[in-house]
């Protein structure tokens, strides 16, 4: 039987593009290549508190991604959730109605289905963090799993992004917190955290200064014209990540030179049926944010339901 939707990644834009999808009463499959769902939110910093939900004046990453999946893990969905899968490979069929096309996949797991349409919530690929050093000390993290380890402690946290000035805001409450960034200008509003977050600019690392039993003691700093030397008990790093994009054989959508998926006003991409959303694509006025993702999900999805059950407008809403 040949199914409405298949979903790639079950991230957060992934979970809330499972939700939306009930809604419309879809019918599908949504699978994750990592044996838990929630993406970067649950897998690179389950314990960070997420501050840029409207209504929700923070929240834990972990308890977010659990909430996306209970409101669409419901009884009625007639999409299943399938865990520790990937797409060995795609076929394009042609047909005369939906897309023009419909897609046969073949999973990892030795099944295959076919779907009149995709989109793609890949995420960020293959995440890599980009390193401090090559060495891998003990008190120098990519990723927080629990925030209580840094309580009363020295933290450096280097980065100008939203994770560097959310982990500065979250564990200035107990600790005494350094944010270090190489430029002047934040990407994100520092005025929540100027109070509790020492904050020094435009600095840049420059060397370990004092290091003992794979601990890093104390770093020396540099702003062009002088050093500064930060004693430290904890480092954490937040300097972003290469990204490797998941290869899918049959779906080799129209990449930029970033990588990212390139997609039009409805969130389609350079193939017929087959949609994008969330951290993987780029159009001009894309802002790496969760709204964005959940936005562009029900965009994506208002085109599969119009064109799928050959409707004139869309819903009105959810």
């Amino acid at each position: 039987m040949i199914k409405d939707l298949l979903i790639i990644g079950a991230g957060a834009t992934g979970l809330y593009t499972w939700k939306i999808a009930n809604s419309l009463e879809l019918s599908g499959t949504i699978i994750e290549a990592n044996f838990e769902v929630g993406g970067q939110a649950n897998l690179a910093y389950p314990e960070k508190l997420i501050y840029n939900l409207p209504g929700i004046s923070a929240i834990q990453a972990k308890d977010f991604v659990q909430n996306l999946l209970q409101d669409a893990q419901v009884e009625t969905s007639k999409i299943n959730l399938k865990t520790a899968v990937s797409i060995i490979e795609v076929i394009a069929i042609k047909v005369e109605t939906d897309f023009n096309f419909h897609y046969l996949v073949k999973f990892s797991d030795k099944t295959q289905k076919t779907y009149k349409s995709i989109i793609i919530c890949e995420g960020l690929g293959e995440y890599q963090a980009v390193r401090l050093t090559e060495n891998n000390w003990a008190n120098v993290h990519y990723v927080v799993n629990n925030k209580e380890n840094f309580e009363n402690k020295k933290v450096a946290i280097f980065g100008g992004g939203d994770s560097a000035i959310d982990w500065a805001k979250t564990l200035s409450q107990t600790a005494k917190v350094t944010l270090i960034h190489r430029r002047n200008e934040f990407r994100s509003p520092i005025d929540s955290i100027k109070d509790n977050v020492e904050i020094l600019t435009p600095y840049e690392f420059c060397e370990i200064k004092k290091a003992e039993d794979n601990l890093i003691k104390s770093i020396t700093i540099f702003n062009g014209k002088s050093k500064k030397e930060i004693l430290v008990d904890e480092i954490i790093v937040q300097f972003g990540a290469t990204i490797k994009p998941h290869p899918i054989s049959g779906l080799e959508v129209k990449r930029n030179e970033l990588k990212k998926i390139a997609v039009d006003e409805n969130m389609q991409t350079s193939l017929a049926g087959v949609f994008a959303a969330g951290d993987a694509i780029f159009y001009p006025t894309k802002k790496r944010n969760l709204i964005f993702g959940f936005q562009e999900a029900v965009v994506g999805l208002s085109r599969i339901d119009l064109i799928l059950n050959n409707k004139k407008i869309a819903n009105k809403g959810w």
